[in-house]
């Protein structure tokens, strides 16, 4: 047609505010999270304070240094490192002024979206791999914490670890979703190399010992380790008998 003129259209892309709002809501049952200890989305008793406890103690450090990823892992399996991880996204998420991502990465034995009751449509492995997009795979709970988890196991777990593609993912996340801080759900450290293979993209660790079921030794080892790197920002001694507060939890 002649005459006609062509103008080039940009259109904006979306701000980090509009990305969480586009996120689908999860609606949690809050009898269903107090059966699997998880007591820190709200404030119901004093079981919460050992949480925002170390929920300061991590914020403060991290803050100090600029970090924002943050790898829980423990030293063997049954230690309590996921309800740990959940439990502390929740804590954090209650600060109104940031936001918080919980990813499970323990993608041989995943437990997140098993106690959120969570069933994404699209998994978490997925966009690792660049299959699907960022809003695809990650759920919203309440205003300021996003959720993206795997409901099944993945064979080559540290090959997909180690791989660019979780690189790219974690710049991502922090590019579109700007949170304040990515809380990893990692695999134990002395039961595969899955954690060995994740651990150069995480800023920090937090090691999860069980009472009667980590050793000192195997604590030992794992904090030695980690100290290699001076990632450590402290051991959480987990399961405690004894402790005053009603799921006790431990900070070292």
């Amino acid at each position: 047609m002649q005459g006609l003129k062509m103008f080039a259209v940009n259109t904006p892309a979306p701000t980090a505010d509009e990305i969480w709002k586009s996120l689908p809501e999860l609606r949690l049952d809050q009898a269903k999270l107090e059966d699997n200890r998880l007591i820190a989305a709200v404030q119901p008793d004093a079981a919460h304070i050992p949480i925002d406890m170390l929920r300061t103690r991590v914020a403060s450090m991290m803050s100090e240094k600029g970090w924002t990823r943050v790898a829980v892992t423990s030293p063997t399996a049954g230690c309590g490192k996921t309800t740990i991880a959940i439990n502390l996204a929740f804590s954090m998420a209650r600060r109104r002024q940031g936001k918080v991502v919980l990813i499970d990465l323990d993608f041989r034995r995943p437990r997140v979206g098993a106690l959120l009751e969570l069933n994404p449509k699209r998994q978490l492995e997925e966009y690792f791999e660049g299959k699907v997009r960022l809003s695809e795979c990650f759920s919203r709970i309440g205003q300021n914490l996003a959720v993206a988890v795997n409901t099944s196991q993945v064979s080559r777990a540290a090959e997909l670890l180690h791989s660019d593609g979780v690189k790219l993912a974690l710049s991502e996340i922090e590019r579109d979703l700007k949170p304040d801080m990515i809380i990893c759900d990692l695999p134990p450290m002395l039961v595969n190399d899955d954690f060995l293979a994740f651990q150069p993209n995480a800023h920090c660790s937090l090691l999860i010992a069980g009472a009667e079921y980590s050793t000192v030794g195997e604590i030992d080892v794992c904090e030695r380790d980690l100290a290699q790197h001076e990632t450590l920002l402290g051991v959480v001694l987990n399961k405690c008998r004894y402790s005053p507060a009603r799921y006790g939890y431990g900070y070292y």
